[in-house]
């Protein structure tokens, strides 16, 4: 299972995906480590098994969140949440769904 992350332009066509793992997710949201209740638009991905949409600025603010998060996150998924940022920093995407299992 996998929070699926899809991507849409703004003809709402569908031009990328992302799926982000348990493990990825749970050191994002570590519960030792509070910090990420700061980020609004970071936290509202904290239910692995909810749904998020983000459209036009928003997608921005995540991208924003995810950089300056980025020193809380386990060094080991950097990798992978710079592809996210990637996939997210694609001038084609205007709208952002996360949907859980």
């Amino acid at each position: 299972m996998a929070l699926d992350c899809f991507f849409y332009d703004v003809n709402d066509n569908d031009i990328d995906y992302f799926s982000m793992s348990e493990s990825l997710h749970e050191a994002i949201f570590n519960n030792r480590n509070k910090y990420y209740r700061s980020y609004i638009y970071l936290r509202k991905l904290i239910n692995y098994y909810g749904d998020a949409k983000f459209e036009g600025n928003e997608v921005k603010s995540l991208i924003e969140d995810l950089k300056l998060y980025l020193p809380y996150i386990n060094k080991d998924y950097h990798e992978k949440v710079y592809l996210l940022i990637k996939k997210l920093s694609d001038p084609r995407v205007v709208r952002v769904g996360f949907y859980g299992d």
